[in-house]
């Protein structure tokens, strides 16, 4: 058996299914971004930068 690895970052695609509509109400938003070569916690950590927000108030799936 062959096996092969892939190696670039444009093989790896992750799209986001969220089990609930959203409606808009409440206190909290919904972003979607696609990302290239950063992991998910430099993205987490750029975005409460620029948003001046604590780590704490931020969730991602």
């Amino acid at each position: 058996m062959l096996y092969s690895f892939k190696q670039k970052s444009q093989d790896f695609i992750v799209e986001e299914q969220l089990p609930f509509k959203l409606d808009g109400k409440g206190d909290a938003f919904f972003v979607y971004f696609e990302k290239r070569n950063m992991n998910t916690m430099d993205v987490v950590k750029h975005l409460c930068k620029e948003l001046e927000i604590s780590r704490l108030t931020l969730g991602i799936a």
